[in-house]
């Protein structure tokens, strides 16, 4: 499995974003794709898309209910305007950035996006 999370850190590297399409590996942009690079990814086909769908499964995974309390609450006190409890905004900012911390490094860029998302509105309930 080494070698296919090293073939998937080589792709990203070069640019190159891979999907898990049923039985296939989706690549783009095709033109960054290697006739070398792509053997190897033929060749590891089957851990590769193993990879992938484990990633799926982690970003599509839905966050602890204390997280859904704090977005709601963060949410409430970014809708009351200046006169919101700022030191309470700190703490539930803490908490969260805490919660991002506590995951594996693959997935903390994506939570925080989702997170961010959620304090925004665009997206509280989605999981993508």
């Amino acid at each position: 499995m080494k070698a296919a999370a090293e073939l998937l850190d080589e792709c990203g590297r070069r640019g190159i974003a891979l999907s898990a399409v049923g039985d296939t590996v989706r690549y783009k942009p095709k033109n960054a794709m290697t006739p070398a690079l792509l053997a190897a990814l033929t060749e590891s086909k089957a851990e590769i898309l193993e990879i992938l769908r484990d990633r799926e499964g982690a970003r599509r995974a839905p966050w602890p209910p204390r997280i859904d309390e704090l977005l709601a609450e963060g949410r409430a006190l970014d809708q009351a305007g200046e006169t919101a409890d700022s030191a309470r905004a700190n703490a539930i900012v803490g908490e969260l950035a805490a919660y991002v911390a506590s995951l594996p490094a693959g997935r903390q860029a994506e939570a925080a996006r989702r997170l961010v998302a959620a304090l925004n509105g665009n997206g509280a309930r989605d999981r993508d």
